[in-house]
């Protein structure tokens, strides 16, 4: 899935890509998948109509490349953490109750703040893999929230509750399987033991997901990597335009994930001998997510994880996050009236660039950077992820005046690039047992230039774009290749598969200038932090 966009229907882009054996993406084909929006904060989809897109984006692919189905190998699915409920009959159950295909709660759904809290507040000690904070937009919240509003009876009528991309091989095989991937990093699966700790449940009050040996959320798991199954089933493959029945079907990875697996070892002038412990995949795009690997356990408070071998085999991934990010630029460049109600339009991003080339000429201004000197953003419009982990935090902007120009408007998107930026910073600054030396960046925001310069000045690190622009769907090769027999390992095929890389260098004259306003930014964090502090303590004052 990549670029969610608003207008006055929400929808993202379900896209399919057809990969060589050597790697090479041959072509790929996206199709829209629309977001229901019942009350604020709450974002579904339908499992029926996410099918229905994954279908006819393999028939466009298809058609597109000219390749004939029986060509087609394997095929594997990944997706965003999002949570999809069934009945036993593997039928949409509806999680809002006023429509019955709407049976999906999103990524980005934060219907659950409450919950996570509840959860929070009994310490148990699963929470240490996660920085000591549950995120609503994980499963265990929903699921509560979910009962509490639906009703017990509800919760028992529910045949599966299962992650998107673990959605999606089910209903491409018939297995009932769930992706090691998925229920470690969303569900609290203990990743050491491999087991369920059925305490968690009972503790938060999910005791019914217990019965029938965890049949709901999962009494098998697979590795990346693995075969689910026997492949396609003939249903399956008649509605994907023709696979042949039997085509192996690799188990399902989180997007961000496989857009690890996808551009973490591209190869890049001067950094193939890099270990990749000291690598860091940064996936931007509606979100962010950033991926370091290590080979022994290292708690980081504010931060998902440690998990073992949830992308990489036998290693340890730590994840840390922003819950807004090109959702965020696109709401700044929808304000600026540069945007349809359609699309994000890279046009409307040149325009921008073009705005700030010409006011810093005319203020006498080596780099653009320097026109924010006096605009200054904390981004966490949706709260925010990491490493704070506080979704309650809101964004902040000072040096705010009457914008009526498009110059004001492109310095302010040009600061909230930059704010971006500062965000990553402060979670690598978070990661102290990692060192951190290189930047793989994927998703959608590696062709905003802004962004991708913005974040090897503000780390002062290479960033390295890999050269296909779908890493996600790569990750997936990696993962289907293996589940096909080409490669032994998942890491094997990473090496082969993950392709070449472009090194974007930090500018050294502007780093003094970045350390400056990063300082302005985490001033800009206790400001908030203290504002809270003031209000809540006149609101108890007066109780």
């Amino acid at each position: 899935i990549s670029g969610l966009h608003i207008g006055r229907r929400w929808h993202v882009q379900r896209s399919v890509g057809i990969f060589s054996d050597a790697g090479d993406l041959l072509g790929y084909a996206t199709e829209p998948v629309e977001i229901y929006r019942p009350a604020p904060m709450m974002f579904e989809q339908s499992s029926d109509g996410v099918w229905a897109s994954v279908c006819a984006c393999v028939r466009s692919v298809l058609a597109k490349t000219g390749q004939k189905p029986a060509e087609i190998k394997a095929i594997g699915f990944a997706a965003t953490c999002s949570l999809v409920v069934l009945d036993d009959n593997r039928q949409p159950l509806s999680t809002c109750g006023s429509h019955s295909h709407h049976n999906i709660i999103m990524w980005l759904d934060h219907r659950a703040t409450e919950e996570a809290r509840f959860i929070n507040k009994t310490g148990h000690r699963l929470l240490q893999h996660v920085g000591g904070f549950l995120s609503p937009e994980m499963q265990p919240p929903k699921l509560l929230w979910l009962k509490k509003n639906r009703g017990t009876d509800w919760l028992k009528s529910a045949g599966y509750v299962l992650d998107l991309c673990d959605f999606l091989t089910l209903r491409a095989t018939d297995c009932d399987s769930r992706s090691r991937c998925s229920v470690v990093c969303k569900w609290l699966y203990d990743s050491e033991r491999d087991s369920w700790d059925e305490s968690f449940w009972k503790t938060i009050g999910l005791s019914v997901l217990l019965e029938d040996g965890h049949r709901r959320i999962g009494s098998k798991i697979l590795e990346i990597g693995d075969a689910v199954g026997t492949g396609l089933t003939q249903r399956a493959a008649a509605e994907l335009g023709g696979l042949s029945p039997g085509t192996v079907v690799s188990t399902g990875i989180l997007d961000a994930h496989a857009g690890g697996l996808g551009s973490i070892l591209c190869k890049a002038p001067g950094l193939d001998d890099l270990p990749i412990h000291r690598r860091m995949a940064l996936i931007a795009g509606t979100s962010s997510c950033h991926l370091a690997l290590s080979r022994k356990k290292e708690l980081v408070p504010g931060a998902w994880g440690p998990y073992l071998s949830v992308m990489v085999p036998a290693l340890w991934l730590t994840e840390s996050g922003q819950s807004a990010s090109g959702l965020l630029l696109d709401y700044v460049l929808r304000r600026m009236g540069t945007l349809d109600e359609k699309s994000v339009s890279y046009s409307a991003l040149d325009d921008v660039i073009k705005c700030l080339a010409g006011m810093a000429k005319e203020k006498g201004l080596s780099e653009i950077d320097r026109l924010t000197a006096e605009v200054h953003v904390w981004p966490d419009l949706h709260g925010n992820r990491s490493p704070l982990a506080d979704p309650d935090l809101s964004g902040m902007l000072l040096g705010w005046r009457m914008y009526d120009s498009d110059g004001d408007w492109a310095v302010l998107y040009l600061a909230t690039v930059q704010a971006l930026a500062y965000g990553t910073r402060h979670i690598v600054e978070n990661l102290r047992q990692h060192r951190i030396d290189a930047i793989y960046l994927a998703g959608g925001l590696r062709r905003n230039r802004l962004y991708v310069q913005a974040h090897a000045d503000v780390l002062n690190v290479p960033v390295v774009l890999p050269a296909c622009d779908e890493s996600i769907l790569q990750g997936v090769a990696v993962s289907s290749a293996t589940a096909a027999g080409q490669f032994s390992t998942v890491s094997q095929a990473m090496d082969a598969l993950c392709g070449q890389g472009e090194v974007v260098m930090p500018n050294p004259a502007v780093r003094e200038y970045h350390d400056r306003k990063y300082n302005v930014f985490m001033e800009l964090m206790q400001c908030q932090h203290n504002a809270r502090r003031i209000m809540t303590a006149r609101k108890s004052a007066n109780n």
